[in-house]
């Protein structure tokens, strides 16, 4: 199965899981809640990010997404994954952007994260075209999604942050900020979390 098959697939399973954990972790914690809290860093982000787009109707109360690696711009002419255009093939479920874009989520991004991404991070034939870093790339992404709101005079509940971690993680290829001091990041977004040591 191709990388495109396998990304399509999970739009109507993955990201349904999660909808389906939430309920099982009420049901069995005997929680009264109506929504949750989501957060991705990475491949998580991109998981993030498309779930709010394809499933605007899921209970997400807030979603942050970290250093995604490739975005899909909610854009109809661009080409699927990179964008909402699917000529051949399974086709994308619809999707409701002014909901989506009701939804409160934010893209966190390391100002260090500038490093261009090697062969292997480019997965689609626009990722290039995004960007050639993690930093770029995420900075496309929200002034393509600001420029579709705005075209369409819809409210955006999305937001924009950048952060700077105190060290870099050398060992990676390419080096990237420290993931743990990026997701602390999110914590502000999150309240309600406790016990967490980012110092």
């Amino acid at each position: 199965m191709s990388i495109k098959l396998k990304v399509l697939s999970c739009l109507f399973l993955c990201f349904s899981d999660i909808e389906n954990i939430f309920d099982f972790v009420k049901k069995s914690e005997k929680l009264q809640l109506s929504t949750y809290y989501i957060y991705g860093h990475s491949a998580g982000a991109q998981f993030v990010h498309r779930m709010v787009i394809f499933m605007p109707h899921a209970r997400i109360r807030k979603a942050v997404a970290a250093e995604a690696g490739s975005y899909t711009v909610p854009d109809k002419y661009m080409e699927y994954p990179c964008g909402l255009r699917k000529q051949t093939g399974n086709q994308l479920p619809p999707v409701e952007l002014k909901t989506a874009f009701s939804t409160p989520m934010t893209i966190i991004l390391g100002t260090k994260d500038n490093k261009p991404l090697s062969g292997e991070h480019d997965t689609y034939s626009c990722d290039a075209k995004q960007g050639s870093n993690r930093l770029n790339r995420g900075e496309y992404f929200y002034t393509q999604v600001k420029r579709i709101a705005n075209s369409r005079k819809y409210n955006l509940s999305w937001t924009f942050k950048k952060v700077t971690a105190a060290h870099i993680v050398a060992h990676t290829n390419p080096p990237i900020e420290d993931p743990m001091l990026v997701s602390c990041a999110a914590l502000e977004f999150f309240p309600n979390f406790k016990g967490i040591n980012c110092n």
